[in-house]
């Protein structure tokens, strides 16, 4: 069932599903490790489903995942997506959560938490948002995707080893997020998902 309905968000009238000018994280999580339109909508009703508690049974998914919860964090560090949210103040407005933030903060939608010294979860931003336009140009439709050509494997193989020469003591996610991040400076095009490409890599070993 789609899942338009309206309701006021301070002083704006925003819709709460696949339409919606705003995402919760649990949407913007769905959008990327699933990329389905009816997925995005269970969570964006007034008693959404629990991100965690979905995941763990693949018997409630409508389809195979094609991306991971680290590519939406990622992006939100390294600047590529902006989230907004509530300091953690009361009554403060929406603000720009600056990419630095996600440094520490751990990405457990719908919120995200740092963990302190004394092991304590402090929770710094609240009712944190994404804008559904940009998640939906930084990841693309499974239909958008299915029709566009080839990736060009050999060019990204280049990319991926010339990092990998450059900066040798890089973990394997930090030379694929940069691989991602110039792949799509150098072709202005979508790059391959992380999973993706980690299956690439075992086959160039």
């Amino acid at each position: 069932m789609e899942c338009n309905e309206t309701r006021l968000y301070g002083a704006t009238q925003l819709t709460i599903g696949y339409d919606a000018e705003f995402w919760n994280l649990s949407q913007a999580a769905a959008w990327v490790v699933l990329r389905d339109r009816s997925t995005v909508n269970k969570f964006g009703g007034h008693s959404p489903e629990s991100w965690r508690a979905f995941m763990m049974y693949d018997s409630m998914w409508v389809c195979k995942p094609v991306g991971e919860l680290t590519d939406l964090h990622d992006a939100l560090l390294k600047g590529r997506l902006t989230a907004i949210g509530h300091a953690d103040q009361a009554g403060t407005n929406m603000g720009a959560i600056p990419p630095i933030e996600w440094e520490t903060l751990i990405l457990t939608p719908p919120s995200a938490y740092r963990r302190l010294s004394n092991n304590a979860k402090d929770v710094p931003w609240h009712n944190i948002r994404v804008a559904s336009a940009d998640m939906k140009k930084l990841w693309r439709a499974r239909s958008e995707v299915a029709s566009r050509s080839r990736y060009d494997w050999d060019a990204i193989k280049a990319i991926f080893q010339d990092i990998q020469e450059r900066c040798p003591d890089f973990s394997q996610n930090e030379l694929i997020s940069e691989t991602q991040q110039e792949f799509q400076d150098r072709f202005n095009k979508e790059p391959p998902v992380r999973s993706t490409i980690q299956a690439k890599i075992k086959s160039w070993a």
